[in-house]
Formats: C-alpha cells, structure tokens, sequence
C-alpha cells in the first residue's frame, strides 16, 4: 500500500455500541507498529498510475475492488467490470479528458460528504467529458454517489436499466442533458441540485436535445425526491416513450430559451409518472404534456403544483396529431396554483398564449386556483367528456388588450360529444368576459362569474346544460347568448350587472341576440328555467331575433332602466323565420315610469302563461307578427296594463285585469277572451278588430268602425230520457236565430256533450244585436224531444232535452271475455256483463249460450235463482257468480264458440250479443332466461369457457302435456332428442366453437303444438386473465423489500399475460417482460393502494385490460441504519496496520419515529 493511499484510508475495527479503553487502544496500537509481519491487504488496488496511461484503448479493470481518492486525472473511457467495485472517498476530484466517460458494469460507491464532495471536472484547457454511464449489468449491485458535484459534462450521467442511488448531489453546467434514463432504469434520486444545463452551447447546436437536467424515457420509472433545477435551456425534466415512477418535491426556476423545441420546466409525453409537491417559477412553459404515439398512454398525475411567471403557458395538454379529434383523459391535476403568466415578472412579459391551455385533448383538474394572469386563466379547444373541471377559481386574468377570446377568464371553443364537465367554477375580475363558451358542448353546474370587466357569461355558437349559475356585478351583461339553437340554463341570476355598458343591447342582465333564430329544427330550444334578474342596469331580459326561446319559472326584481324603458323587451322584427318566444311563469317586480311597459313585445309571436306583474308600470305592450300567441292564467296591474296591436290571433284564458288602471287597448287585432276578469276597466279597440268574450261578463264601449266584439257562450247539453238517464248515442238538431249555422251530433254513451262557444251577442259601431235564442231537437229510438228556445246570454249549464221513451231493452255492457278471444282448452275464463244495465230501471235477466254446447242449462249443472251476469266456466265451483247460485261445473269443449248473451228485463224486452271465443290446445307458454342475459341489440356474449344457464322453469303448458326440450348450435347436429324426461333448465359451455359468432338454439314442443324456436346469436369473447397476487415482506419499514407475487392469477384460455401493476402513491410499478407476474422492490411511505390489471395476447385485447385487484399496503418510514463498509467482517489485517472504519448513516443518530439507530455489530480478524 503506498504513501498516499495509507494516508487516504486510516480506518479501525470497532465494535460499534462498546466503548474502547484509551489506554488499552493505546497498548494495541503500540504491538501492532513493533510487530515485524509483512503488510498484506486483502483488496487488490489500481495503482493511480494505471489511469495515467495515454493508451487509447477502452481499459477494464479486472480486479475485484477500485480505489480513487486524493486528485484523479483519467485520460481515458474507464470500465468498472461487472463483477467489479469502485469506490471513490471524500474529498476525491476527478479530472477527466475531453470525452471521457466512466462506464459501470458493475459496482460503484462514491461517497462524498457536504464538506468534502467529490468533484467530476474536465481536465484543464478542456470543454467538456461525458460524466458516468450505467450499463445494464450493475442492475441490483447496489450502486450510490453521494455528495458528487459535476461540471461542466456534456452527459452527466446515463443510465440504462439500472437502479443506482443518487442523493446529495450537485450537476453544474451539464451541456445537453445531466441524467439520461434509457431502457425500465429506476434510480433513487434524491436531494440533488441541477444548476445550469445547455448555457455554453445555446446558439450553436444543430440538435435541439441539450440543455435538459432530467430525461427520463423507454420506459423508465425512478423515484425522485427533494430536487432543484435552475437555469436549464430546454427542461428541468423531460419524460418520453411510456415512462413512469414517483417525483416528489421538485423547485423549478428559469428554464427557458430553447428554440428547435418546447421548453419547459416539465415535459411528460406518452407516459405515466405520478409528480407532487412542485414549485415553478418562471420557465417558458410550466408543464407541457403531450400525446404524440396512439399506441401508448399519456396520463401523468400531478398533485401539489404551484407554477408562477411563466413566459407562454403555466398548463399545456395537446397531441402530435391535433386533426384527430378523438380524445381522452391525457393527465390529472390535484391541488394546482397558477400565477403571473405572461405577466411582468416572465422573462418576457407579454408572450402568453394561455395559462392552462387544453389543445384537443382531455384532463381531470379538481382544486384549481387561478390568478393574476395575462391572457385567460383557462383555454381549451376542441375537448370532450374525458375533461373535468372541479373547484376551479380564476381571478384577475385574461388579455387588457386583444379580442374576447383573450380577454376572457375562462375561454373553451369547439368542444363535441356533450364537451367537457365543469363543476364548481369561479371567475372573477376578468377583463373582459368571465366565462366565454363558443362553439361547442359544456355541462356543468355551481358557477360563478362576477366582478368582470364585459359580460358574466357569454355562450356563442354553443349549446351548454348548466345549472346553478351566479353572475353577478360585471360591466356588462350578466348572460348573453349569441346564435346558439340549443341551450338549457337552470337556476340562472343575474344581479346587479350592466353597469359599465354603453347600451341595453349589451347591458340587460340577460341578453339573447339570434338564439335559434331559424326555428325550424326539431329540439333545438333555448330553455333558461329558474332565472333571476336583481338590481340589473338597463333591463332585466332581452331578447332579440329569437324564436324557439322559452323561459319558465322567470323572476324579476328592481331593474335599473333609463326614463321610459321597458324591464323585459322581446324584439323579432328583423327575424325571417317564424317562430314563438314562451315564458310559462314569471313574477314581475319593477318600479318604472306610469308609461312604460313591464313587458315589451315587438314584432313578437309569444305563447304567455302564468305572468303576474306587480308594481308601477304601464303592462305588457304587444305588437304581433304572422302566429297564433296565447296569454293564460295571468294577473296584470299598471296603468293601462295591455296594449296589443296587430296579433293575427291572440288566445287568452283566465286574464286578470282588474287591479289595472286606465284601459285594455286593441288595436287591429283579433282577440279571445275566455274567462276574462275585466274589473272595472274598459276597453279602447280601434282598427280592424275582432274580440269575442268566451263566458266573460264584460262591458262593451263604443266601437269604431272596423270593429266587432262577440259575446259568445257554451251551451252543456243533456239528452236523457223520462226517468234522466242520460241517452247513448243520442241525435241531436241544434238550430240558433243568428249568427251561426245550424248543425247535427250524436252524444257520447253518457248522453252529455259541451257544444260552443257560440255568438249571443255581437256589438258594432251600431250597437248591440238581440241576444241569439238557441234551440235543441234531439232524437232516440226514432223519438223526438225538443227543448228551447232559449236566450244565449250566459253559459247554458246542464240544459236537458228530454225524450219520452216507451219501454227499452236493456242495454249491454259486456266486459269480458273480448270477442275474437283465443284461450287453452280448458281455461278458466269470465263471462261477465254484470254491468249492463236498463233505461226504464226494470229489474233484468241473464242467459248464456253457446251454440255448440246449448246454454247454461246443458254446460252447467244448474241452479237455483238467476243465471249469473258474471258467470265463471272452466274454474273451481265454475258458475258461482252475483246473479244466482248453483250454477257449478259449467264447462266448455273445445272448437270455435259462438257465445250469444240475452239480457232481459220483467216487461219481455231483451237485448242481445254475440262473440267468438275458441278454445283450444296451445303451445306451451315459454318463459326463458339466460345467464349472462341478452345485451341491449339481443345478442348474447359470453366468454369462451365461461357457462351459459339456461332457465326455461316457468315455462308452463295449459293443458299440462309434457314439454319436450332441445338445444344445439349451427356447428352441431339439430333435433329434440328421444328422452323421457326433458329439463327445463341447464348449463352449456361454448369452449369447442371454431368462430366467435354463431346461432344457438333452444326449442320447446308438446308434441302438438309447432314446435317454437329460440335462435340466439351468440358472440363469444376470450376472457380477461384473472389477476390475483399476495403481497410478502419482512417488515412494514420503507427498508423492507416488498415483493408482489400475482402467480396466482391465471388466464382461463390459457393465454400469455400481461401485467399492469400500480401504487396510487407511487404511480405504475414496471415488471420485466420475462416475469410480468411479479414485482421486487422498495415502496414509499404511506398507505398505498396497489393494483393489478391484466391483459393477454388476444387481439381484441389490445389496449384494455381487466377489473383490477387491489391490496391496501401500508409502509411506515424506518428509522436510520448504521452500516460499516469497510472493512468487511472477513477481512484480515497484520497487527501493524492501522485499520479504520468507514460508515454510512444518516446524518442524524437520535432516536426519531420512536425507533434508534441499530447497533451493527463488526468482527475482523488481526493476524
């Protein structure tokens, strides 16, 4: 052993936990230095000037241990052999020649300390070297570097499918990317500084892939913990090709500058990590995903991230091919803050595009907080229903200057397929609008919109189901709808908007402008239903150019209108469809000028119902256009409380107009009144009117010329006979005195009919006619009864024309059994007529007969008493019925029946009826299940070895024969097969099918009946593999390796299979392709769910995978370990050496989570 490294490795044997006596330490030390034995270290040594050597060839140690310390020049590629360690100490410094990288095949332990690091440099007069390379071989061998400081690499370090640990560490200046992940590498990393990456070679590279502190792809999973980045050019951390694993605690600042690609603080693209507790602050991009390659997944989780300044975006999701418009849930956001986008402390303020931006893709965002932002707080462009927005708040963001997209606080466009779900949103202190949906589907419920600089919600183009939604003290409109046919709003309110708007127009607090103004698509209604207008400047709705529109259950309160304006205004004169706006309830509080109306319809067809105004205000002011509108059941006040003019046709009923002051006008209108309540206020008509008063008591005015207002009445019409029994099917002659044509109708069974309204009264300029007599002459068995004239001067309730019959038959009412009846030989069945009945209240008779087997006389045993109305045949004590007794064993051949029944009454009058009822043998009524039950299109799919059941057990033949059974496929041989007994209920498998499609069929037969056939079509499925697995470990200790054994999941075809492991902690655990059942390996702290899904080589499998199986397993953190490297409890050493100890542990010895340091107990032997 030379000087230097004697000098290097001063070590002791101790036993740790026993204090040594320093006397006798002393003494031993003394013994060994006069001892004469030869120095012999069982470690073999490279000499420094081994890697002196300017040879150019790649040397490889072949020795069992390296050891570096002190100052290293390595001119060369250095190999540590698999097989082989190498350890370097504190304080070492490694200087490497330009290019020169160290490539591990077997072990490596670098053990720097906070003061003594060990440092990876480029030898002087040198750019750069290429830092260390993990091969495949040093996988499991226990690889570490602690405390290593890199500069100025081109390659920091490079890992293909290997594990080491990396903790303390510092990459200063790495040139294009500090730690390489290839090939299901998985290395802990933790407490490690990126500081610098790709500043020496910006602007002169002619590859973009520089300047990038982590790289992690071709399926990589590391656990990362507690790292920085600052100052790298592309990203701090770059995911690629189906990567996954755990980073937890990541501080991310200044990233940015790359120019041949997307820089960013973090880039996951077609892959699955799991990343948490992020701070980053300003980069270009903060995170950017995307989807690049259809055959992986894309979908990182990110939770506790807090992105700030960014210089284009805090949040992009998008894909390669943005024409395929097909999306899915690409990543999940928990608990994200975003802030300062494009703001003035970016790097360059004033280059945001968007702050969380969704490019024709999916995400999951729930607890989103929003703010300060220069363009809008969310963008999204073409998503669908895998995107969800839960509790999300944005505040004071969007463009000061720029179009309304920009400006909004919350911008979607072109979303399809229903568009993407938003719960819970607030917007507030936007510049422009808050919440701005353009083209496209949205749902969603509890928004709130407020504080904003233009309108509360603006909905373009678009179709939303939303309810619950506040907008509340923004500049403009509170809701405005622009040239959208299909939209359904729920308990919408609008407060106290409108009060920076220039006009009503873009001010009220609901505005719809061209909404469905076609108005000839079928379902395309713009529906707002609970909505609320309060305190709103220049009005509460209007609507303008709309048809198809609808408003139930409207509220109105206090609008703040200009002198003379109405509160709600409804305007269609530039429409070129027709088409009707409805509001079907409304309550309506305003305070206005005496002149101006409430409600202002203009150039409007309208269907109202239920409206109630209530304060000062001039009513509903109405001009029509081409359709027939409708007013019912509503209340108006005002001075002068309608006014309508030129309505084609306006229908009302139950008009209230007497808490009204001033007049009703009409004006060149034609008008019903049905059940007008007109109070004491009069009528004003002029023009070319027509009004008619439908059971109204009304006072007539004066009339101008063109105008003609009918008194008009319903007359409730009775044709009964002598004792007031209401006549069937009566005749009935009406003939009036004026006005209306003479006509004829038969009345219902019931003999009562409501005739009208008819004219008793019209009024011109020339005063009133004579009041219309209304006569009656109605007929009944070729017998007359008149009744009138009577004066049609009110509604003619319960007026009689009655008829003096002689004695009629009885009138049959026969229930049952219908005619035509088809039933099983010997089947129970009613004959009921128990209801028929007789005009002249005779007592009556009943007689059955059939005209094969006679009457009740000769198919039943006879009786006491009256045949019965309702008589039983074919049943227990058939016969027993309400019109006699003893009527038993009253039965039926089979054959066609012609079934007659007499009814007579005591006077010799009978009535008569005749049905067909046949009975005769049927086919046995099958009732058939299977299990799996038929899909929705009537197939039947089941797996492959799975058991079909087959339960025909209710199946039953009425006349009890024997019900033969048989089932085949159309790859077997066909026919019910000779047997004595048939089951009605079986299993049968499908595992022989030659395809996957094929006809199954099941028959029943009682041998007279033809046979029915049941042809199922069946699709059979290979199985997903059933996965299962049990979880073993040595403790409950994050230090314990936890192994996932699945070996008892199976495939029921037999299949190879394929494992999907993952931690909702630690995200997707990666398996060897050789052993995809089982999992080794370390979990962190925590209560972890893991699942297992499975799939297998069957190609409709590709892509989908089974239900998974879950444990819960719970790590706790273990406690710090002491652990002597060297030297090894084999080790021999001659007394004169001096032997030293060299351990790694924690910085910490005290006790913490209850649990101490474990006393490590270290032998050696001295020669």
């Amino acid at each position: 052993m030379t000087d230097t490294e004697e000098g290097n490795h001063q070590t002791w044997c101790a036993w740790r936990g026993i204090s040594m006596v320093r006397g006798v330490r002393t003494a031993i030390i003394f013994t060994l230095m006069m001892t004469l034995s030869s120095l012999v270290s069982v470690f073999s040594v490279v000499e420094n000037s081994q890697l002196d050597s300017n040879d150019d060839s790649l040397p490889t140690s072949s020795k069992a241990l390296i050891i570096w310390s002190g100052t290293m020049d390595i001119n060369n590629d250095f190999t540590v052999a698999a097989g082989d360690e190498l350890r370097i100490y504190a304080g070492t410094i490694l200087q490497l020649g330009p290019g020169v990288r160290i490539y591990v095949e077997g072990k490596i332990v670098a053990d720097g300390t906070a003061v003594d690091p060990i440092i990876v440099g480029v030898q002087s007069g040198f750019t750069w070297h290429n830092g260390f390379q993990f091969n495949s071989t040093s996988r499991n061998r226990g690889s570490s570097l602690r405390n290593v400081t890199i500069n100025d690499a081109q390659f920091g370090i490079t890992i293909y499918n290997s594990d080491p640990v990396i903790e303390d560490s510092l990459f200063n200046n790495v040139d294009l990317v500090a730690i390489d992940l290839f090939d299901w590498a998985n290395p802990v990393i933790r407490r490690t500084t990126f500081a610098g990456g790709g500043q020496d070679v910006h602007g002169s590279m002619t590859n973009w892939r520089y300047g990038i502190g982590l790289s992690i792809g071709a399926s990589s999973a590391p656990f990362i913990e507690d790292v920085n980045f600052t100052n790298q050019i592309t990203r701090a951390i770059s995911y690629w090709g189906n990567s996954g694993g755990v980073i937890r605690g990541v501080n991310i600042t200044n990233v940015g500058g790359a120019t041949m690609n997307i820089s960013a603080a973090i880039f996951v693209e077609d892959s699955l990590p799991l990343i948490e507790d992020v701070i980053i602050s300003k980069c270009d991009n903060g995170i950017y995903v995307l989807h690049a390659t259809d055959t992986l997944i894309t979908r990182p989780v990110f939770r506790d991230v807090v992105v700030g300044d960014s210089q284009y975006s805090a949040v992009m999701m998008t894909k390669s091919d943005r024409f395929n418009y097909s999306t899915y849930m690409m990543g999940r956001f928990h608990n994200l803050e975003v802030f300062g986008t494009g703001g003035p402390n970016a790097s360059s303020p004033g280059l945001a595009y968007g702050t969380v931006f969704l490019n024709t893709s999916g995400g999951w965002f729930e607890d989103v907080n929003i703010h300060d932002n220069t363009i809008n707080g969310v963008k999204m462009y073409m998503t669908d229903p895998s995107t969800s927005f839960i509790n999300t708040t944005i505040r004071n963001s969007g463009a000061l200057i720029g179009g309304t997209n920009e400006r909004a606080g919350f911008f979607m466009r072109s979303s399809n397929n229903g568009g993407p779900s938003i719960q819970n949103l607030t917007v507030s202190e936007s510049p422009g609008v808050g919440i701005f949906v353009s083209k496209g589907d949205v749902s969603g419920s509890g928004w709130t919109t407020q504080n904003n600089g233009n309108e509360g919600l603006l909905i373009q183009d678009a179709f939303p189901s939303v309810s619950d939604v506040l907008s509340q003290n923004n500049g403009y409109s509170g809701l405005r709808v622009s040239n959208s046919n299909r939209l359904d709003l729920q308990n919408f309110e609008s407060r106290h908007n409108g009060y920076s708007a220039p006009s009503a127009q873009n001010g009220a607090g609901m505005v719809f402008v061209e909404s469905n103004q076609y108005g000839m698509f079928a379902g395309t209604n713009v529906q707002c239903s609970q909505c609320t207008s309060i305190d709103d400047n220049w009005g509460a709705v209007r609507v303008e150019d709309s048809v198809d529109i609808q408003f139930v259950d409207l509220e109105v309160h206090d609008p703040n209108v200009v002198q003379g304006q109405s509160a709600i205004v409804i305007d269609d004169s530039n429409m070129n469809w027709n088409g009707w706006v409805d509001i079907d309830g409304a309550e309506i509080y305003v305070n206005l000028s005496a002149t101006a109306p409430a409600i202002l319809l203009d150039d409007t067809d309208a269907r109202l119902e239920g409206i109630n105004l209530y304060g000062v205000h001039s009513g509903i002011q109405w001009t029509g256009r081409t359709l027939d509108s409708k007013l019912g059941n509503s209340t108006l006040t005002g001075n002068n409380c309608l006014s309508i003019s030129n309505l084609p046709k306006l229908d009302t009923w139950g008009l209230d107009v007497s808490g009204c002051t001033g007049s009703v006008s009409i004006s060149g209108s034609d008008l019903n009144l049905t059940d007008y309540i007109q109070g004491s206020v009069p009528f004003s008509i002029t023009g070319q009117s027509y009004v008619r008063a439908i059971s109204s008591q009304v006072t007539i005015p004066t009339l101008a010329p063109s105008v003609t207002f009918d008194e008009m009445w319903f007359v409730d019409l009775w044709i009964v006979n002598q004792f007031g029994h209401g006549l069937p099917y009566a005749i009935v002659n009406t003939s009036f005195s004026q006005f209306e044509s003479d006509f004829s109708t038969a009345v219902p069974y019931g003999g009562n009919k409501i005739l009208g309204p008819f004219v008793g009264q019209r009024h011109t300029l020339t005063g009133a006619s004579a009041v219309t007599d209304f006569s009656t002459e109605c007929w009944y068995d070729n017998t007359q009864g008149t009744t009138g004239p009577d004066a049609l001067n009110q509604d003619l309730m319960m007026h009689l024309c009655t008829i003096t019959l002689v004695n009629q038959p009885p009138l049959i009412i026969w229930d049952e059994p219908l005619n035509g009846t088809v039933t099983s030989s010997g089947a129970e069945i009613w004959f009921n007529a128990s209801n028929s009945w007789d005009l002249d209240n005779d007592p009556i008779t009943f007689q059955w007969a059939s005209d094969i087997d006679g009457d009740t006389s000769f198919f039943c045993n006879g009786g006491s008493g009256g045949v019965p109305g309702d008589l039983l045949v074919n049943g227990p004590n058939a016969g027993q019925g309400q019109g006699g007794s003893g009527y038993t064993n009253c039965t039926l051949t089979d054959g066609i029946h012609q079934i007659t029944l007499e009814v007579c009454d005591d006077q010799g009058n009978c009535a008569y009826e005749t049905r067909t009822i046949e009975f005769v043998n049927l086919p046995p009524s099958v009732i058939l299940t299977t299990t799996p039950p038929l899909d929705w299109d009537g197939v039947l799919r089941l797996n492959y070895t799975e058991n079909l059941h087959v339960n025909a057990s209710d199946t039953t033949d009425a006349e009890g024969d024997l019900i033969q059974t048989g089932e085949w496929t159309d790859y077997e041989q066909a026919g019910i097969q000779v047997s004595a007994t048939y089951p009605l209920e079986w299993n049968r498998t499908f595992e022989l099918a030659p395809g996957r499609e094929f006809t199954y069929t099941i028959v029943f037969s009682d041998g007279l009946n033809p046979t029915i056939y049941y042809n199922l079509s069946v699709e059979v499925q290979n199985e997903y593999p059933h996965p299962s697995f049990i979880v073993s470990r040595d403790s409950n200790l994050s230090q314990s390796v936890v192994i996932l054994d699945g070996s008892t999941s199976f495939d029921p075809e037999g299949d190879m299979v394929f494992a999907w492991w993952n931690s909702d902690l630690d995200g997707d655990l990666n398996t060897s392709m050789s052993t995809p059942l089982m999992w080794t390996g370390h979990l962190s702290q925590g209560t972890h769910t893991i699942q297992l899904r499975l799939s297998d080589d069957d190609s409709y499998h590709i892509n989908q995978w089974s239900t998974p199986f879950e444990v819960e397993v719970e790590v706790l953190n273990s406690p710090p370990l002491a652990h002597i490297e060297l030297p090894t409890p084999s080790d021999s050493k001659h007394l004169a050496q001096v032997i030293g100890m060299h351990h790694a542990l924690k910085p910490s010895l005290k006790c913490q989570q209850g649990g101490c340091v474990t006393p490590v107990l270290l032998r050696c032997l001295i020669q």
